[in-house]
């Protein structure tokens, strides 16, 4: 689908639904890649990288790696096609001290949805959300999918 098509496919059907899904094959070199458009634009990649390669890519595709400041923003998050994953989010405990920031922003988190016992005191300073919405931290190094997201629309 070329991304003339995707951006065809807003509008009406967007107002209607409040989601709008796309299935992409071809959006910047990304073939596994699912684009969701709510308040924001999201691409899921179903690319297993580290944390600082999905920031990486995802710069490279316009945005950075989603930061979760609502209960909505993650139930629509989570209603897309997790199926069982864990997804690299933006946040990260850069000094080990249980001191959380999106990576982007550099906001500390409004909204926090930590499984039990997380985040665990551990030197684990990156942040992955399971398809449950549930938050756990991580090694940097570990690879996982991961959610890019862009204010207006990724190109």
């Amino acid at each position: 689908m070329k991304e003339k098509d995707l951006q065809r496919g807003f509008g009406s059907s967007e107002e209607d639904c409040g989601v709008l899904t796309h299935e992409t094959d071809d959006l910047k070199q990304e073939p596994n890649a699912v684009r969701v458009r709510w308040v924001k634009d999201y691409l899921f990649v179903k690319t297993s990288v580290s944390w600082n390669n999905a920031k990486e890519k995802c710069t490279k595709l316009g945005g950075y790696l989603v930061e979760i400041d609502s209960k909505n923003e993650e139930d629509v998050l989570k209603d897309q096609r997790l199926l069982g994953k864990r997804w690299w989010t933006g946040g990260r405990d850069y000094h080990g001290n249980d001191t959380w920031v999106w990576d982007s922003s550099k906001d500390s988190f409004s909204y926090v949805n930590w499984d039990k016992n997380q985040p665990d005191p551990s030197s684990e300073g990156c942040l992955v959300m399971y398809s449950s919405g549930y938050w756990h931290d991580y090694p940097c190094n570990e690879t996982f999918w991961f959610i890019c997201e862009n204010n207006s629309i990724f190109s």
